[in-house]
């Protein structure tokens, strides 16, 4: 694994292979690799419209032509050939071990002697269907490897984008640590998960610990039926220095309903002490939030109690400690 990711470096990012076969190359050499190089795009792309079974046997001679023409731009880049004139079959057929000696395996091919050696132009047009179907993919899957193993680029432009790439793989790495960094050192939501319960339930409304299953952009996660002081207790289960609340409204509308509405404090779930009452209106995106610089509960419930009747609605609490 370690040979993998070393070998994954070295050439994606360093692109030392790369910059070792274009300082390989001379600058006439270049040129002529990179005109042989388009000339074989060329019949490739015109191939590639050719599909019909009609056009089989024009859509192999071009493929061909493509083949003899990447063979002799490796030879070229090799000071092997002038690249003057393109190689002719049995010759370009005869330079692939090479190839495969210098550059790597090369991918299957072995079918592909016969029509690529062939100087008879009818004979990829006597192809049987299901032969030719078998045979394109081998054939333009060495075409696109051939394609790829040619070096047309200078030294120093293969230099520029190694810096690039570099600067690009450092600042996404930078990006990556800080958001480690940033989740690492993120307060926990101590309410998280946490057993929760309310006075009421409105019908077919989520169970009160929706108010702590850490979703907040849903319509609501409790809703109480519309009575007198109805509330909504969360249960930390155990004691914890508290720095702060933080209540999402409910996403759905109708977030003036369940104001005012009271944030109380506990530490044995029967007697309360009122840290704060909201009256104006808050959101998702803007939620309602209660500094408690340190102050010791295990419970905390929201409460109206300033009006006669009233429900409550809310998407999430959370809760974070000292």
């Amino acid at each position: 694994m370690r040979a993998f990711l070393r070998e994954i470096f070295s050439e994606r990012f360093l692109m030392r292979r790369a910059e070792r076969r274009a300082r390989a190359c001379a600058l006439d050499q270049r040129g002529r690799v990179r005109f042989l190089l388009g000339a074989a795009r060329a019949r490739q792309r015109a191939a590639g419209g050719l599909r019909s079974p009609q056009e089989i046997g024009p859509a192999f001679r071009l493929l061909a032509e493509a083949f003899a023409l990447l063979v002799t731009a490796h030879a070229t880049a090799r000071g092997e050939t002038d690249g003057e004139r393109a190689l002719a079959p049995k010759e370009a057929w005869g330079k692939l071990p090479a190839l495969a000696e210098s550059l790597g395996a090369l991918p299957e091919h072995g079918a592909l002697e016969r029509l690529l050696t062939s100087t008879e132009p009818l004979d990829a047009d006597r192809l049987a269907p299901r032969e030719a179907l078998a045979l394109r993919p081998e054939l333009e899957g060495l075409l696109s490897w051939l394609t790829r193993q040619l070096e047309v680029r200078t030294p120093t432009r293969i230099r520029v984008y190694r810096v690039l790439r570099l600067t690009a793989a450092g600042a996404a790495l930078l990006t990556l640590l800080v958001a480690a960094l940033a989740w690492a050192l993120a307060p926990t939501n101590l309410a998280l998960g946490k057993p929760a319960r309310a006075s009421s339930r409105y019908p077919r409304t989520p169970d009160p610990t929706g108010a702590t299953d850490g979703v907040r952009g849903r319509g609501y996660g409790v809703h109480t039926l519309v009575e007198p002081r109805p509330w909504v207790e969360i249960d930390l289960e155990s004691s914890h220095a508290l720095s702060e609340v933080v209540v999402y409204n409910r996403s759905d509308g109708y977030q003036t309903e369940s104001l005012p509405l009271t944030l109380e404090l506990s530490a044995d779930g029967n007697d309360w002490t009122e840290v704060g009452t909201r009256h104006e209106v808050y959101s998702v995106s803007a939620p309602w939030r209660t500094k408690l610089d340190g102050r010791r509960a295990r419970y905390l419930r929201l409460i109206i109690s300033k009006k006669d009747k009233g429900y409550i609605a809310v998407s999430e609490v959370e809760v974070f400690g000292k």
